[in-house]
């Protein structure tokens, strides 16, 4: 049967945060400003032939989210997180750098950034024969989706810990879920969020009650060695990770019935102005040498709340290091050798 409706976001993990065992799911649409009740599951995050019209990549990520399906629900019913080194681990690291750039947000990241530099290139070499029309949506996601899965392997250095909500305030889920964060370079208001920058957190919601949290371990102590689950007991960090799904999300924002509508609209009205309309700036270094040659960078608008996680505590080395702001990439120990940065 051919897969013609692709989703974007897996539908399982939509259902996670859907009321009761109902196939229906209640939204936040940012576009309407309003809540929808019970939306059907089958038609959000999805669009026909997302992927192209080959349907095998469709097929593909079907497979690993049948796997990634029996991962969520042993780390939900065993509070715990798959193993360092196991394929399991892999599994779940490898979803989650797809998730990152398999979204309707992630397409129009690219989109975007591709324009802006068509732009520059037009400005300064009028004869440049390469426009925007020559590159369809697809060709775009297909890029999107090799970045996810070639810079995978830049995530396995991170810890894993599990979250679970213990508040009476459950989580709420949005149509571009994977948070990438950096409460260590937002001290010098900077959001340093390539796959190797050193800080970097990832967050993902697993269900309206549990949440997933990778984390460089040499700026961060986060619970203790022996135990890869942390309690929530505080209402307020959970207003903190749902703030992060309302300024990372596209278009909906996703609740299960025990939200209340005076919350979800409370929360929404709150982050609206910190929601940035564009994806990504396209920045120009000249050359202080030679006046034709510069550097383009392509840099996300990214997400700053002023974050503060009651259980994220820094560590005394990372408060003793040197941060200096003329380097554009800080980067973990892992990687201080290895060339590019992955955004």
């Amino acid at each position: 049967m051919e897969k013609k409706n692709q989703h974007y976001v897996p539908q399982f993990c939509l259902r996670q945060f859907a009321s009761d065992s109902s196939k229906g799911i209640n939204i936040y649409n940012f576009k309407l400003r309003k809540i929808i009740r019970n939306s059907s599951i089958k038609h959000q995050a999805s669009e026909d032939y997302f992927y192209s019209r080959n349907t095998e990549i469709e097929k593909s990520l079907a497979d690993l989210e049948r796997c990634v399906y029996d991962i969520y629900s042993n780390c939900m019913n065993n509070l715990s997180v798959p193993m360092r080194n196991s394929e399991q681990r892999s599994d779940l690291i490898l979803f989650i750098s797809i998730l990152y750039t398999r979204t309707l947000a992630s397409l129009q990241f690219q989109k975007e950034a591709y324009e802006k530099l068509i732009k520059i290139l037009h400005g300064k070499y009028p004869d440049f024969n390469i426009g925007k029309n020559n590159v369809c949506d697809s060709d775009h996601v297909l890029a999107r989706l090799s970045i996810g899965i070639d810079a995978a392997k830049y995530l396995d250095d991170l810890d894993m810990k599990l979250l679970k909500n213990e508040t009476n305030r459950p989580l709420v889920y949005s149509d571009n879920p994977v948070i990438l964060y950096n409460q260590f370079t937002e001290q010098y208001n900077r959001m340093d969020t390539g796959y190797i920058s050193k800080g970097l957190e990832v967050i993902l919601p697993l269900s309206f009650n549990f949440c997933l949290l990778l984390y460089d371990s040499s700026v961060y102590k986060i619970g203790t060695k022996k135990s890869n689950f942390i309690s929530i007991t505080r209402e307020k960090d959970v207003d903190y990770l749902n703030a992060l799904q309302f300024l990372s999300a596209h278009e909906n924002v996703y609740f299960s019935n025990e939200c209340s509508e005076i919350y979800i609209n409370n929360i929404a009205k709150k982050y609206s102005n910190l929601r940035s309309k564009e994806k990504n700036d396209v920045i120009e270094y000249k050359s202080i040498s030679d006046d034709k040659t510069s550097l383009l960078t392509l840099e996300s608008k990214h997400i700053f709340c002023k974050l503060r996680l009651s259980f994220v505590k820094f560590l005394k080395k990372s408060k003793s290091y040197i941060y200096d702001t003329s380097i554009i990439a800080h980067k973990r120990e892992k990687y201080v050798n290895v060339n590019g940065f992955v955004k």
